[in-house]
């Protein structure tokens, strides 16, 4: 009578035994499945945040290019001359210069230049190191607010500026002068032209 006692008791702390390990398995279960559920929504979410990402890019989706800036193919150019008009490369000290300076728009589509104020154009003086060393826009007023100029494909402007240099002190010397577009947010500078100022004798 003891043994089969002894053995309804051992019994008993087994099932007790397996059905806590068989509890702690499924808790252990419940967890992993929660996790990984938790997870598959992070996935999820990721995936709709990388998509209206992607969306929210322009030129990103559908292999679409992005759009030109709205000054692409506008060119600048600077010509030295004298007070007939004339072309010249060589000026006596003192002697007027000017400046034209002409914007085309050689593309094929219509140009839009934005300007941050009425400085729809100007022109700067250099010297042999890069430096400038006159702006024709200095010292003047403009009207302070945002100004836009439209060009047809093919339209070209023409703007004659007077290199007045007296009050910058420049010696005899060689030096260049370049046309300027300040369009908004950057300037639009043409190749710089060579012109020297010669010494009076």
């Amino acid at each position: 009578g003891g043994d089969t006692g002894s053995r309804a008791r051992l019994r008993a702390r087994q099932g007790h035994r397996g059905a806590t390990l068989e509890h702690r398995h499924g808790l252990a279960r419940s967890a992993s499945l929660c996790a990984g559920g938790r997870l598959l929504k992070r996935i999820r979410s990721l995936r709709w945040i990388s998509l209206l990402a992607l969306v929210a890019l322009p030129g990103s989706v559908c292999g679409e290019a992005p759009a030109p800036p709205p000054d692409a193919g506008v060119e600048v150019r600077v010509e030295v001359r004298d007070a007939t008009g004339a072309p010249r490369r060589a000026f006596a000290e003192g002697a007027p210069i000017h400046l034209r300076v002409t914007f085309e728009n050689a593309g094929d589509a219509p140009a839009r230049l934005p300007f941050s104020s009425g400085r729809t154009h100007d022109a700067v003086v250099l010297g042999t190191d890069g430096g400038e060393l006159w702006r024709w826009s200095d010292g003047r007023m403009f009207t302070q607010a945002l100004t836009e100029l439209s060009l047809a494909p093919g339209e070209r402007k023409a703007i004659d500026l007077l290199c007045d240099l007296r009050h910058a002190s420049l010696p005899p010397g060689r030096y260049t002068a370049a046309g300027v577009l300040p369009v908004l947010g950057a300037e639009i500078r043409s190749s710089a032209v060579e012109f020297t100022i010669e010494l009076q004798e």
